[in-house]
């Protein structure tokens, strides 16, 4: 009986007119393509001060090795709003002064007499170790140059993570006494950041090794250096 009843049942379902559909669905798609910008330093961001001769140095204070410098470009799939800040990835090895809470001191605090493109307010971080001592110190500046989509522009420095901008022609470079400093650019005379597609400027570097005294020159001594460029999009 039960078996009937399922037949007479499958029967009848298949015997029933069709009922037409009184509606549709609509469908919209698509795919969003995330922004993504790709920053570039020519050398492969490797600033090279080759073989520095021991005789060079100064036995009793600090040696300034001179200046290297390299393009700088960021390349962006879509205008884009952003800002970079710099990650010191040799905290507690700079020589001559007490790091602050960026790895960074300024200049003044290692030496007076210390001056990189002509001032003592920038701020150095650290070249490593060499058999326990301090190596030295650089600090990491954008050349006054930048361009924004074949436009230049002014470098713009936010100690507050993008808060509030400021522009200043000797600007503090990528350390300062904050942890997150940030570096974008703006129309000349202005101080909003600006979106853009491709970005090119330079990267300046300026370094000193320690006192001759304070270490072993009896072995070779390799500069290492390294900070990480982290774009910010803001």
């Amino acid at each position: 009986m039960q078996k009937t009843l399922c037949s007479l049942a499958l029967i009848a379902s298949t015997t029933l007119p069709a009922l037409a559909a009184d509606s549709v669905e609509v469908k919209v798609i698509g795919t969003i393509k995330p922004v993504a910008c790709t920053p570039s330093i020519a050398g492969g961001g490797v600033m090279d001060f080759g073989v520095i001769d021991y005789n060079e140095l100064k036995k009793d204070d600090y040696t300034v090795i001179g200046d290297r410098t390299a393009d700088f470009t960021i390349t962006c799939n879509a205008p884009t709003k952003l800002a970079i800040q710099a990650i010191n990835n040799r905290k507690g090895t700079l020589a001559g002064a007490t790091e602050n809470v960026a790895g960074a001191s300024m200049l003044s605090s290692v030496s007076p007499t210390l001056k990189f493109w002509g001032a003592s307010t920038y701020y150095a971080v650290g070249l490593g170790t060499s058999d326990g001592a301090k190596i030295g110190g650089y600090s990491i500046r954008i050349a006054d140059t930048s361009e924004a989509d074949g436009v230049k522009v002014d470098n713009l420095y936010s100690l507050n993570q993008g808060s509030t901008w400021a522009y200043t022609v000797g600007y503090p470079g990528l350390y300062s006494y904050v942890a997150n400093t940030y570096t974008s650019w703006a129309e000349k005379g202005k101080t909003t950041p600006i979106a853009f597609e491709r970005y090119a400027g330079k990267l300046e570097i300026f370094a000193y090794v320690n006192k001759a005294s304070e270490l072993n020159v009896n072995q070779p001594i390799t500069l290492n250096g390294s900070t990480t460029l982290e774009l910010v999009y803001l």
